[in-house]
């Protein structure tokens, strides 16, 4: 979603009467809050661990993505941008650690080729989506609150597969034989 956000932010612009140039600046807070997304979530998950703090990363994009549905203003979109960074460099940090959290350690070499495989897939196909959206004439509030609900049904699912039996990984659970 954020990928077919940036790609389009010409379109958004427009679409908003802002200057390109609120984004193109933009682009260092989001830099920097990625950065402070990466390093903050670190001690988070090892206090916590990475499948406790999953189903909340998305909640600052979400906000991001809210206020830029309902403003508009240019003086927004820094802290889009901001909250889009933090968001990412909290992702990036997530996806690493939980990996090992939810896959036996022979398996984690696959998963994780798999996983890049899929976000680089959903990446490339958010692009094209917003785009016939955009060619439809789906206005831009409908197409970003329809992004924010595809964010709290993933944010959703996560937090419910937190709670107990709803989801116990292969490997947990296994006992040795003595």
């Amino acid at each position: 979603m954020l990928t077919a956000l940036f790609f389009h932010q010409a379109v958004i612009a427009a679409q908003k009467n802002i200057d390109l140039g609120w984004f193109a600046a933009g682009f260092t807070l989001f830099a920097i809050t990625s950065v402070l997304g990466a390093f903050g979530s670190g001690p988070l998950i090892d206090k916590y661990g990475a499948r406790k703090l999953f189903p909340y990363h998305l909640l600052p994009l979400m906000m991001a993505v809210v206020v830029l549905a309902m403003t508009e203003t240019a003086q927004v979109i820094p802290v889009y941008m901001a909250l889009a960074g933090f968001t990412t460099g909290t992702a990036t940090t997530l996806r690493t650690a939980i990996i090992p959290e939810l896959v036996p350690m022979s398996e984690i070499g696959s998963v994780r080729s798999s996983l890049t495989a899929i976000m680089v897939l959903a990446s490339s196909a958010g692009p094209p989506i917003y785009g016939w959206l955009f060619a439809a004439h789906v206005n831009l509030p409908t197409i970003l609150i329809a992004t924010v609900i595809g964010m709290a049904i993933a944010t959703a699912l996560s937090w419910l597969a937190e709670r107990p039996g709803f989801y116990v990984p292969p490997h947990f659970g296994q006992r040795r034989a003595a």
